[in-house]
């Protein structure tokens, strides 16, 4: 049966059996000790890159594509390459791991213009050690895509420029010795060269665009606090469900009932 909620009634119970709530509020934080024996404390090793778009060669960008833009650099940085690369560095320096190991560990975060990277870890060393191989992984990663994007935009103003040529061989005879239609199948299969190219280089990129910068900002730092099942936090934790857990008591009345009973 539903049972009205009155927080004056209640609070006035909380009150007058306060050790109800104490005695609850010691067990759980006893819980949580226990918990925190059993459970050792995860460490979290993070590494920042910080990114930017150079407008003048972009013009002005809404708020959707400098989403998209930035966006492919965490794809870069979690990417199945830069996971192979940070395993295989990894086993040459004593860390043994596999995929499923690192995917367990590993995390990406955006903060506006700033990618985070995060290694969970019961060693706070492991923990170091594989957030900056991973960060320098991912920082050869991110640059070879920018170069990459790099000649992708010049193979495509080169590009433009065969098609521009192409359209004044089609029109007229040019005063250009390139774009004369005696040319026109060099232009052709220049054409088709560059094209792929560009579609190569892109590839390559992995979206990347040259007009974003990225760089590798701050390096891992040694952990020296626990970022989940630290001994205090879970002793807190305990407390405080030891303590909702007394209130959800007393609101049913339980004090009274075992006081009756003794």
């Amino acid at each position: 049966m539903d049972k009205a909620f009155y927080p004056r009634d209640t609070l006035d119970q909380a009150i007058h059996s306060w050790w109800f709530i104490v005695v609850f509020m010691v067990l759980g934080g006893l819980a949580g000790l226990i918990f925190s024996l059993i459970h050792p404390p995860v460490y979290d090793a993070k590494a920042v890159f910080t990114t930017s778009i150079d407008t003048t060669r972009t013009g002005q960008l809404t708020d959707v594509e400098v989403d998209q833009a930035i966006g492919i650099v965490g794809d870069i940085l979690s990417s199945t390459e830069v996971t192979a690369q940070v395993i295989q560095n990894g086993k040459a320096a004593g860390i043994s791991m596999d995929g499923a190991d690192f995917n367990q560990m590993a995390s990406t975060q955006r903060k506006d213009y700033l990618w985070e990277i995060h290694i969970l870890n019961r060693n706070p060393n492991i923990a170091l050690s594989i957030a900056n191989i991973w960060a320098d992984a991912a920082a050869r990663s991110v640059n070879d895509a920018y170069q990459h994007a790099l000649l992708a935009q010049g193979y495509e103003r080169y590009l433009d420029s065969l098609e521009s040529c192409l359209g004044q061989t089609a029109a007229a005879e040019p005063t250009q010795s390139i774009c004369t239609r005696s040319n026109l199948a060099n232009i052709q299969l220049e054409l088709a060269k560059t094209g792929s190219l560009v579609k190569q280089e892109k590839q390559a990129s992995q979206g990347l665009l040259p007009a974003v910068l990225v760089s590798l900002s701050e390096r891992a730092q040694l952990p020296t606090k626990p970022a989940l099942f630290g001994r205090n936090q879970s002793v807190f934790s305990g407390a405080l469900v030891g303590f909702l857990l007394a209130l959800w008591a007393i609101y049913l009345h339980l004090p009274d009932r075992f006081m009756r009973k003794g």
